[in-house]
């Protein structure tokens, strides 16, 4: 049913809060009072106008128009003048900060004290200066040097910040200017750069340098080199990097990184054979290179070496008296028969990681332990990424430091299992131990934690601890064992230890809880930091609150739950 025409003027002149008198065209509409709601309620009941309305309702919308019509012009107005504002604004922020510049004490800094200041804003670090693709650079040392003419000439004037930048190989194939630049203005200091490289489907086949980067006249100044990237696939790069026979005088970084696993460097390549007199660090990671140096490298202090065979890793180490911090992630090599005995007569950090297939080979572990002495060891990290590996692989870990008359003060093991025995027998080769890490599996159960708790807790307390959690289950452990009594010391296994962190399941909070009050029984235990890791269960907030009492006592207690097999990873 269609609506009056005074129905309609009503209904418009309440909607818009106007008196009915005013005629449409003279309507000076209020945003603020109109009700939308009503005309909603309008056009939602169904009805439509009749033919004698619409006339209003055109009048209505044009008169709508015009008033939206000089909001607009309103809008346009202000939105110039906001354009014009902020343009003020820029321009007497930059105005400002010229005056603050002009008055900036810096300006009136000494020119050595202003190098010295250069210096650490842009050589600290490679990536300070980057020549990047597509023109995305981030050059720290071209910044400073466009501040003023004063700044200009010192940072020409000073090689120390041209000497450090990152670019693409690419840049060398086709030459960047920019690496002209650095190479031209560092020509008086050593160099540290690192190179990203990034082909694909054998593009690095036909790389050259045409630059002269890789000349005698640069390589001779190379102090840090860092090399990252598809490595599997421009191994002409490395060959260029690391010719057969080049000597570097003054290298005392090398870090070469491949972003896809192991790119088996030897399969297209001669042993490398090269000198670095005065080299502190190297740094392999999935390349399994045969490297080999002209002469020993007294000065080396750090050697990581991941994703190589142990018969290349050794022959690398054998080079390295001297080295203090050695990391190996050793892959799986066929001739274990081969393998020569490696002494580090000065390394106090070992940490050896094993990937799948070698940490799933019967006895690999073990016959690498067999052939490392470590006269200096002090720290020792031990890490199964995949599998396990028999029991009689702490046998000969036990072995290795007993060879090595090791002091450990430091012991991380990461699923690895053993027998009651042998953990014994490896405990009580490190009684000077501090802190004491161990992982177990998830599959385990807490399985090797009940062992370890065990043979932690004092032989005559045993009893009591054996009445917390499920411990009587586990074949392996013998009270009676004499051969492992006469193993201990008086009383309490590692007395110094004070850091103790495990990971294992939730159901063995009780046994740890326990573990805990009997081990502080003793007056020679010195532990005072406690970090768990738990898995598995739903009560672990109930579990976790059983600690508290230690914390009190001004024990460190730290629990972390681990939801998903990333965790515990």
């Amino acid at each position: 049913m269609g609506l009056k025409s005074s129905d309609w003027k009503g209904s418009i002149c309440d909607v818009l809060d106007l008196p009915q008198d005013i005629a449409p065209r003279a309507l000076q509409l209020s945003v603020e009072k109109l009700c939308c709601a009503d005309i909603v309620s309008i056009i939602r009941s169904g009805d439509s106008p009749s033919p004698s309305e619409l006339p209003a309702l055109d009048l209505l919308a044009d008169d709508t128009q015009e008033t939206i019509d000089c909001f607009q012009l309103e809008l346009d107005r202000l939105q110039r003048l906001t354009a014009i504002l902020e343009i003020s604004k820029s321009r007497l922020n930059l105005y400002k900060r010229g005056i603050l510049s002009m008055r900036a004490p810096i300006r009136r800094l000494p020119l050595d004290v202003l190098g010295e200041i250069f210096e650490r804003v842009s050589c600290n670090n490679q990536c300070d200066n980057t020549i990047g693709a597509r023109r995305a650079h981030s050059l720290g040392t071209l910044a400073l040097s466009q501040v003023c003419s004063r700044w200009y000439k010192i940072v020409a004037s000073m090689p120390a910040l041209w000497s450090s930048f990152e670019f693409h190989s690419t840049h060398l194939q086709k030459p960047h200017p920019l690496i002209p630049l650095f190479l031209e203005r560092s020509r008086l200091h050593n160099l540290s750069f690192s190179m990203n490289i990034w082909y694909q489907c054998g593009e690095g086949n036909n790389f050259c340098d045409a630059t002269g980067f890789f000349s005698t006249q640069n390589t001779n100044r190379w102090r840090s080199v860092v090399v990252k990237g598809r490595l599997d696939e421009s191994q002409i790069v490395l060959q260029s990097l690391l010719a057969e026979g080049r000597v570097f005088p003054e290298l005392s970084n090398l870090s070469i990184t491949s972003s896809l696993g192991i790119a088996d460097f030897e399969r297209s390549l001669d042993p490398i054979t090269i000198a670095c007199p005065k080299l502190r660090s190297l740094k392999l990671l999935g390349l399994n290179i045969d490297l080999k140096f002209t002469q020993p490298c007294n000065t080396v202090e750090c050697a990581d070496l991941q994703g190589l065979t142990f018969w290349h890793a050794s022959r690398i180490l054998a080079d390295f008296p001297s080295v203090q911090d050695v990391t190996l992630n050793i892959i799986w090599d066929e001739d274990v028969l081969q393998w020569q005995p490696l002494t580090l007569h000065c390394a106090r950090t070992i940490k050896i990681i094993m990937q799948a297939p070698a940490s799933r080979a019967l006895g690999f572990m073990s016959s690498m332990l067999d052939k490392i002495t470590s006269l200096g060891l002090a720290r020792l990290t031990l890490i199964f990424v995949w599998g396990t590996e028999a029991p009689s692989f702490l046998k000969s870990l036990s072995s290795m430091l007993r060879r090595s008359q090791a002091s450990l003060t430091h012991l991380t093991l990461h699923r690895i299992p053993f027998t009651s025995h042998e953990v014994l027998q490896l405990l009580c080769l490190v009684p000077n131990l501090i802190s004491f890490h161990y992982k177990e599996n998830t599959h385990w159960n807490g399985m090797f934690v009940d062992r370890l708790l065990k043979i932690l807790t004092p032989p005559h307390l045993r009893h009591a601890l054996e009445g917390e959690g499920d411990t009587k289950g586990d074949e392996d452990w013998d009270t009676d064992n004499n051969d492992s009594t006469n193993l201990e010391q008086d009383g309490l296994l590692l007395p110094n230890l004070q850091e103790l962190n495990l990971v294992t399941a939730t159901c063995k909070v009780p046994l740890l809880v326990n573990f805990i009050r009997l081990r502080r029984t003793c007056s020679s235990s010195c532990l005072q930091k406690l970090t768990v890791g738990l898995y598995g269960g739903d009560t672990w907030m109930i579990e976790t609150e059983k600690f508290n009492e230690f914390k009190d006592d001004g024990m460190d207690i730290f629990i972390d739950i681990l939801y998903s097999a990333y965790d515990f990873d």
